[in-house]
């Protein structure tokens, strides 16, 4: 905890320094809690015998000032009351201190600096809690934005973010691994030290997102990572029918010792009628050798075989595998009650998904949300050290507020 440590002392005199100029200049401070508690059960039907309930909580206040200057401070816990003989284990940790930060933000700069919650980078790459700082600024037309992002540990939850569909149904009740294991940072993050940057631009439709990563040391390999890649997209609007089409491109080198070169190209076409109906299809191709798969934290794709991959597996998202070929199609509805999605995927990656969520109770800003789901996930490359299969029913319940 060495490095969080060194956030903790700075935090303590930063939030010191704001609470007084607070209180010399008469600034309101706005406080705004959030917290959800969640129980997860999995049925599975592969024969492994992976049976479990897991529980997770996560609670945390944020705290802003009309100047703009802000803090937070948040908590995240899990534990698995029930797994039969102890095969399943989906969570990689007990918790951990999610959320300790201060930042400034106004309507060009966003800045954070701590552990904080990355998704107003919109990098799809690095969702979820960071521990680090991240600077975004957007000049006064809004169609260029500017990002920088420096990690030292990432605490994992599943985050998987689709822009159109939203976050993948009970996906945060699926998976933890805190920033730090005793003295040492996680293993799905690595080592070393991740630097990302890239710029967003949007232009009547259009959208274009090239980035670059660096990572010192990444993944359970601890190896040098270097990414570079583009996301570009277009979207109409006809009589209530909206297409999103979506292409993106990565080269990833990964000093491991086998198949350190790794390329991405997916296409992705989406229409959504009356902003409740989603349907459409993609295409996925993964290059590069069997031994290795992209070093992905988070993503912005449909899939739910992160969801059911859980916290202890090398690569969490096995559908970006080394020699991955496949095509995709979806569909699904979100009503202000229920919301469905539905996925088949064939090819080396191959998924059959259903999981819906009912939203069931809703007063002010707290809910309960009931869901159940299925899933067959496989990933089958030849010679591939990163396989992943699961055959399951899973059902949540989720209370947040």
């Amino acid at each position: 905890m060495k490095t969080f440590a060194g956030f903790k002392g700075f935090g303590s005199v930063a939030l010191g320094s704001l609470l007084a100029f607070s209180a010399a200049n008469a600034v309101d401070i706005n406080v705004s809690t959030y917290g959800k508690l969640g129980a997860l059960g999995s049925i599975d039907f592969s024969g492994g015998g992976k049976h479990f309930t897991g529980v997770l909580a996560n609670a945390g206040a944020d705290f802003s000032l009309t100047n703009g200057f802000r803090w937070g401070l948040g908590a995240i816990g899990a534990w698995t009351p029930y797994d039969s003989n102890s095969k399943a284990q989906p969570y990689g940790s007990a918790g951990d201190a999610s959320e300790a930060y201060i930042g400034y933000k106004n309507r060009l700069i966003s800045f954070y600096a701590g552990r904080f919650k990355n998704d107003f980078m919109k990098f799809d790459w690095l969702q979820g809690n960071v521990q680090g700082l991240s600077l975004r600024f957007t000049t006064y037309e809004d169609k260029m934005v500017y990002w920088l992002t420096y990690a030292n540990s990432y605490l994992y939850n599943g985050k998987q973010h689709n822009y159109l569909q939203g976050d993948r149904i009970a996906g945060d009740l699926s998976s933890l691994t805190a920033y730090m294991n005793g003295t040492s940072k996680n293993s799905l993050f690595g080592k070393g030290e991740l630097v990302a940057a890239g710029v967003d631009f949007t232009y009547k439709g259009f959208l274009l997102k090239p980035f670059v990563l660096f990572h010192s040391k990444a993944g359970t390999a601890n190896a040098l990572l270097l990414q570079g890649g583009a996301k570009a997209g277009y979207t109409f609007d006809f009589k209530g029918l909206e297409g999103t089409t979506v292409l993106q491109g990565m080269f990833q080198y990964w000093d491991r010792p086998k198949d350190s070169i790794s390329g991405l190209v997916w296409g992705d076409q989406s229409f959504r009628y009356k902003k409740q109906f989603l349907f459409g299809a993609g295409i996925v191709g993964v290059l590069g050798g069997a031994g290795s798969h992209i070093y992905a934290l988070s993503d912005s794709s449909k899939f739910y075989g992160r969801s059911f991959a859980g916290s202890n597996i090398a690569n969490p998202a096995p559908y970006f595998a080394n020699g991955s070929f496949y095509g995709y199609v979806f569909g699904g509805f979100d009503f202000k009650w229920v919301r469905l999605d539905a996925m088949a995927a064939f090819g080396t990656y191959q998924e059959y998904s259903v999981m819906s969520n009912f939203h069931v109770w809703q007063q002010s800003n707290m809910g309960l949300d009931l869901g159940v789901g299925y899933a067959y996930i496989k990933n089958n490359i030849t010679g591939g050290n990163s396989n992943f299969s699961d055959n399951a029913l899973r059902v949540f319940a989720k209370f947040s507020y």
